[in-house]
């Protein structure tokens, strides 16, 4: 055996060794990020469904609760009834289509939940027990006229509907061409007509806590679709926020 051989071999294992697996500890720390990335994307998805899923399971639920109660006899009354099914119909299978794809920004908790709360603010105002029963046919017309809208808006928005300020994509067609909020408006029509046939301090607060949260729905979803939308800005621009000519 030549001396110095078993002496050389090693230290070229050694140096061949450091270059192919760097600094101590780079690979686990590489390794560390990946399954953290990882079980990000994992929670992110399992959150993505569980919200689909409570989404489809609501307008379901709403859309049975409606068949329950059956059809008017009253010919306002079937058409407010069918008008109500058909456009929580038409908001489920814009879920269905679009499945629990995740958007392309979200708000934050807060704003999502001051949405979700004001979304369902105008259930409980129907609710109330009429005060002035004369007044109950402008209230189904004022109904009728808000769900029409709603319907109309809610066709061209199609599978960018969302109840929380999420930015999907632009849309500029139907009411969209003149008003950035036109479901919101028609919100403010159904639930002026139930306050007017039920009007009670009661009554009157509801109203009050609908309106505030749905204008601060229309600012955090103007601010996520400004993020997350460069044109959106522009949009803002030729268009109205709630009312024409007035805002």
């Amino acid at each position: 055996m030549r001396p110095g051989l078993s002496e050389a071999a090693p230290r070229r294992g050694s140096m061949a060794s450091g270059a192919a697996d760097g600094p101590p500890g780079a690979t686990s720390e590489v390794h560390t990020r990946l399954l953290s990335h990882r079980l990000n994307l994992t929670h992110g998805a399992a959150q993505a469904r569980a919200r689909y899923a409570l989404a489809i399971a609501y307008f379901a639920g709403l859309i049975i609760w409606e068949l329950r109660d059956g059809v008017r006899d009253d010919l306002l009354g079937a058409v407010l009834s069918l008008l109500t099914m058909a456009y929580l119909g038409l908001i489920l299978s814009a879920y269905l289509r679009r499945g629990p794809a995740e958007p392309l920004q979200r708000a934050g908790w807060f704003s999502q939940t001051v949405a979700i709360a004001g979304a369902n603010l105008l259930m409980p105002l129907s609710w109330l027990p009429a005060q002035y029963p004369g007044l109950e046919v402008l209230a189904i017309i004022a109904s009728v006229v808000g769900l029409a809208f709603s319907f109309w808006a809610l066709w061209h928005l199609g599978t960018a509907f969302t109840i929380a300020p999420e930015a999907r994509r632009l849309v500029q067609t139907g009411p969209y061409r003149w008003v950035r909020h036109p479901l919101y408006l028609a919100g403010f029509v159904i639930g002026l007509g139930l306050l007017l046939v039920n009007l009670s301090p009661s009554a009157l607060g509801l109203f009050l806590a609908f309106a505030c949260s749905q204008l601060l729905r229309i600012g955090y979803e103007e601010q996520v679709l400004g993020e997350a939308l460069p044109e959106y800005h522009d949009y803002q621009q030729r268009t109205w926020a709630l009312l024409p000519m007035i805002w």
